[in-house]
C-alpha cells in the first residue's frame, strides 16, 4: 500500500550536538545578516545552517522559536526568504508566528541586489572566456576524462577548471570537481596527471567537442532515470550551464576542427545538439556545401538569421528520442558508442526523434531545418519533433544534405495507408516479442539491452503516426488511449502526459478517470524536478496534480481521488483539508487494503498533532488488517512517545523482524535505547543493523557516536573509516569526523592538563 515515506525519526545525538553548536551562535548569524549587501552574502550567513539534515533544520527552527529575541526573528526571516528546502521555509513561517504571538518581530529585511552608485562603480571583472581543454583519448573504451579551463579575473590571471570524469555505457556523469587556481598551478595540474598516468594519452579539446562529449553522457542519466548525477555536478549545474551550454556561439575554426571522421549518426547528433544549444556556427558546418537547408545564405547571415529566432524562441532542455539507419535497419538510440565505422556507400539515410523546450513564435519565413512540431506539453513548452536525412560524402567527411519532416509526410497520407502503417508496426511488435520470447533464456545483458533499445525504437515511430493519425480524426478516443499507454510503458511521463491532456480536453465523458490519470503523471513529473534541484518545477507540477484531483472529485466521488489528494495535502502539512478527504474515502471502501491505508494515514494525522493515544488507536487497526512492518515501525513511534518502553521495544523488533533492510528500525530502536540508559543494548541492535546493512552510513555513524560517548576512540575510528569508504562525499560522514576530531583534541587537552603539575606557594609544615 501506499504509505508516506519520509518517516519522522527523533533527532540523533549527532544531529542535536549541531543544533546546539548553532543555537550558541545565532546571535552572530544575526550580525553577519545585518551587515549583509547582498542575496549572496545573506546565503553565505546561513551556509552552515543549511548543511544541516532536513529534520535538525526543522528541529532548530522550534528551538529559535522558544529563544524571545530579535535576532532569533530575524534569523528565521532570513531562512524563511533564502531556505532551499520549502518545509523548511514553512516551518521558519510558522516559528515567526509563534514569536510574534510574544511581541517580538524581526527588523532584519532581504536587501535589494542593486548597482552601486555612479560614483562608486568600479570596473567590471573581466568575464571568462575558453582557454583550452583536454580530454583523455580513451573514447574507445566508452569513457573519458574531461579537463575545460577558463581565464578569468583581473587581466585573466585566474584560471577556473571544470573536471568531469565521463561514462557513456551506463553511468553518464561519473565523477566532477571544479576549482579557481593560478595559470602556472593548473600547467602543474595537467603535467601531474600526466605524469600520474603515463598510459593515458591527452588531447586538446575545443569547447564544441567538450560540450558534445557532455551532452553523450547527460543523454545516459535522461534514458537511465535511476542514475543521477554526482553531488558535486547538481550543486554546479547553474555554472556548468553558464561556461558550457549558454556561451555564445562558437568560432568556425573551433567548431570545424572537431568535426572530420564522424560517423553519420554522429553527424546527425551533433547537428541537433548544436542547433538546440545554439551553437549555429557548428551547425552550418555540419551541413553539405549546396545543403538546400543554407538557404544560398552565407555562414554569418544563416548564423544571424537563427540567433535573432533563438532569442524569441528561448530553445533548450534538449531530450534525445532515437537516430535509426533506414537503409540497413540498425537502429542507433542517441548514446555515443564512438564507433570508428567504415561507411563504403556514398549516401545514407537516417531517422531520428527529439524534443526540447521553446516558446512558440510566428515566423514570416520558416526555418527549413525545423520539423513541424507532433505535439506540444503547453505547461513546459516542450515540442517532440520527427524528421529524416540523407547525408553524402564531403572531403572524406559525411555531412547533411537534406531533410525531410516526417511529420508533416504523415500528415499528407491517407487515413487508411496511416492505418495500415500501424498495423503493421503492431505485427512487427509482436513478431519480435515472441522472437525475444524464444532467445532470452541464450541472450547476455549486452543483446538484451540492444533488443529493448530495438522495441523501444519500434514503439516510438508507431507513435508518429498514432500522432498523425490524431490530427485527422481528432475524435478517436482509442488513438489517443493507445499513444498514452505506449509512452507510459517506456516511461516518458511528459510524453504520456501531453497525450492525457488532451484527452482531458477532447472527451468530456472520460474527464474524471484522465484527470486522476493527470495527477499520477503530475506527480511522477514532481519528482523528476525535485531529483533535478527544481523545486520551482516540481512546485508547480505539485500544485498542478492537487487542481486536477479537486477537478475530478467535482465530476465525480472517487476514492482514489480523494486519498491521492489526502497524500499531497499531508506532504505540504494540510492535515485538516487531508482528513476530511481521508474520512470521505473511507465511506467509499471496498476492500480491507484501502481500510489499513486510509487508517495509516490517519495515524500520521493524529502524531503531527501529537495525538499520541489517538495515533497509536488508527496504527493498531492498521496493523490488524495488514500487519506490515512500516506499520508496526509506526506503532513504535507512537508508543515511545507515550512513553510505553516495552511496548515501543516489541513494536520496533517486530518492524526489524519483517523488514531487516531497512536502517530506520535498527536506529530507532537503538535510539529508545539510549535514552533510557541501556547502551550496550542500542550498540548491540545497532551491530546487528549492520550485518543485513553494511553500506549503511547512519547505522556506522550511530554506532561510532554511542562508543564515543564510551571514551572508546578505537572502535569510532574503525566505524568512522568504514563510513568513509562507503562514501567518503555524504556531508553525515564529513560532519561526524569533524565532531570526533574535535573531541579527541578535547580529550587530549583534559588529559594533558590533569597531568600538569600543580603550581602555587608551598605550604609550610607544621611542626
Amino acid at each position: 500500500m501506499t504509505k508516506k515515506k519520509n518517516t519522522q525519526l527523533s533527532v540523533s545525538q549527532e544531529e542535536n550536538a549541531q543544533v546546539q553548536h548553532i543555537l550558541e551562535q545565532y546571535h552572530q548569524i544575526a550580525n553577519n545578516l545585518h551587515v549583509s549587501e547582498d542575496h549572496i552574502q545573506a546565503e553565505a550567513a546561513l551556509a552552515e545552517l543549511n548543511d544541516l539534515p532536513e529534520s535538525a533544520q526543522i528541529f532548530l527552527l522550534k528551538e529559535l522559536s522558544k529563544e524571545n529575541q530579535v535576532d532569533a526573528a530575524d534569523v528565521l526571516t532570513a531562512i524563511n526568504k533564502l531556505s532551499p528546502l520549502k518545509s523548511v521555509r514553512k516551518e521558519a513561517r510558522r516559528s515567526l508566528i509563534r514569536l510574534e504571538s510574544t511581541k517580538i518581530y524581526p527588523r532584519w529585511e532581504l536587501p535589494i541586489d542593486q548597482p552601486p552608485a555612479i560614483s562608486v562603480i568600479q570596473a567590471p571583472t573581466n568575464p571568462p572566456r575558453f582557454w583550452k581543454g583536454m580530454v583523455s583519448d580513451t573514447d574507445a573504451a566508452g569513457r573519458v576524462q574531461l579537463l575545460l579551463f577558463w581565464e578569468q579575473g583581473e587581466d585573466y590571471k585566474e584560471v577556473r577548471t571544470l573536471g568531469f570524469y565521463l561514462e557513456f555505457e551506463n553511468e553518464g556523469v561519473k565523477d566532477f570537481f571544479t576549482s579557481i587556481d593560478s595559470k602556472r598551478t593548473s600547467e602543474k595540474f595537467l603535467a601531474e596527471i600526466a605524469a600520474r598516468k603515463p598510459n593515458i594519452k591527452w588531447k586538446n579539446c575545443s569547447l564544441a567537442e567538450g560540450r558534445r562529449l557532455l551532452v553523450y553522457a547527460l543523454a545516459v542519466h535522461a534514458l537511465n532515470k535511476t542514475i543521477k548525477t554526482p553531488i558535486d555536478y547538481r550543486a554546479h549545474i547553474p555554472l556548468i550551464n553558464q561556461l558550457v551550454f549558454e556561451t555564445e556561439s562558437i568560432t568556425r575554426d573551433e567548431g570545424s576542427d572537431n568535426l572530420h571522421n564522424l560517423a553519420p549518426q554522429e553527424v546527425i547528433i551533433n547537428f541537433i545538439e548544436s542547433w538546440v544549444y545554439e551553437d549555429y556556427g557548428t551547425a552550418f558546418d555540419l551541413l553539405s556545401q549546396d545543403s538546400p537547408l543554407r538557404q544560398g545564405l552565407s555562414r554569418d547571415e544563416w548564423i544571424e538569421r537563427r540567433q535573432a529566432w533563438a532569442k524569441a524562441a528561448e530553445p533548450g532542455d534538449l531530450e534525445p528520442g532515437y537516430v535509426y539507419e533506414r537503409e540497413e535497419h540498425k537502429p542507433n538510440l542517441w548514446l555515443p558508442k564512438l564507433l570508428s565505422k567504415e561507411y563504403s556507400a556514398t549516401h545514407k539515410e537516417f531517422e531520428a526523434a527529439w524534443s526540447f523546450e521553446m516558446d512558440e513564435i510566428p515566423l514570416s519565413e520558416p526555418l527549413p531545418e525545423l520539423p513541424q512540431t507532433i505535439l506540444i506539453y503547453e505547461e513546459t513548452q516542450r515540442h517532440w519533433f520527427w524528421a529524416s536525412y540523407i547525408l553524402v560524402q564531403e572531403d572524406d567527411d559525411w555531412r547533411i544534405q537534406s531533410m525531410t519532416d516526417e511529420g508533416l509526410h504523415a500528415q499528407i497520407l491517407p487515413i487508411e495507408d496511416l492505418q495500415n502503417e500501424l498495423q503493421e508496426f503492431d505485427k512487427q511488435l509482436e513478431t519480435f516479442a515472441e522472437n525475444y520470447k524464444h532467445k532470452e533464456a541464450a541472450q547476455t545483458d549486452e543483446d538484451a539491452e540492444n533488443d529493448f533499445e530495438e522495441m523501444g525504437i519500434r514503439i516510438m515511430r508507431g507513435i508518429h503516426y498514432t500522432a498523425a493519425l490524431i490530427k485527422k480524426l481528432p475524435l478517436d478516443l482509442p488513438s489517443y488511449e493507445e499513444a498514452a499507454t505506449r509512452m507510459l510503458t517506456l516511461q516518458q511521463h511528459e510524453h504520456c502526459l501531453a497525450y492525457v491532456t488532451l484527452i482531458i480536453q477532447n472527451f468530456p465523458e472520460q474527464r474524471g478517470l484522465y484527470l486522476r490519470r493527470q495527477a499520477d503523471l503530475l506527480q511522477m513529473l514532481s519528482k523528476k524536478y525535485s531529483d533535478q534541484r527544481d523545486e520551482e518545477r516540481a512546485e508547480r507540477h505539485q500544485e498542478l496534480a492537487m487542481e486536477a484531483l479537486r477537478e475530478s472529485l467535482t465530476i465525480e466521488n472517487d476514492l482514489e481521488a480523494h486519498m491521492s489528494l489526502a497524500e499531497l495535502l499531508l506532504g505540504e502539512d494540510e492535515l485538516d483539508e487531508a482528513e476530511d478527504h481521508l474520512l470521505q474515502a473511507k465511506d467509499l471502501i471496498t476492500n480491507s487494503e484501502e481500510e489499513t491505508e486510509i487508517e495509516f494515514h490517519l495515524g500520521e494525522i493524529a502524531m503531527e498533532r501529537e495525538q499520541y493515544e489517538e495515533a497509536l488507536s488508527h496504527y493498531q487497526h492498521a496493523v490488524e488488517i495488514d500487519p506490515e512492518a512500516t506499520t508496526w515501525f509506526a506503532i513504535g513511534e507512537a508508543h515511545h512517545k507515550l512513553g510505553h518502553f516495552e511496548e515501543a521495544e516489541a513494536s520496533y523488533k517486530r518492524a526489524i523482524e519483517l523488514e531487516p533492510n531497512h536502517e530506520g528500525y535498527p536506529y530507532a530502536l537503538s535510539q529508545l535505547y539510549t535514552e533510557n540508559d541501556q547502551s550496550s543494548k542500542a550498540i548491540k541492535v545497532l551491530k546487528e543493523g549492520l550485518l543485513t546493512n553494511p553500506d549503511s552510513i547512519l547505522l556506522h555513524i550511530a554506532t561510532g557516536f554511542l562508543y564515543m560517548d564510551s571514551g572508546d576512540f578505537h572502535q569510532v575510528e574503525i566505524l568512522l573509516k568504514k563510513a568513509e569508504h562507503i562514501d567518503p562525499t555524504s556531508p553525515l560522514v564529513h560532519t561526524f569526523r569533524q565532531t570526533f576530531d574535535l573531541t579527541k583534541r578535547k580529550q587530549i587537552h583534559l588529559t594533558n592538563k590533569q597531568s600538569e603539575p600543580l603550581k602555587g606557594k608551598k605550604k609550610k609544615r607544621r611542626r
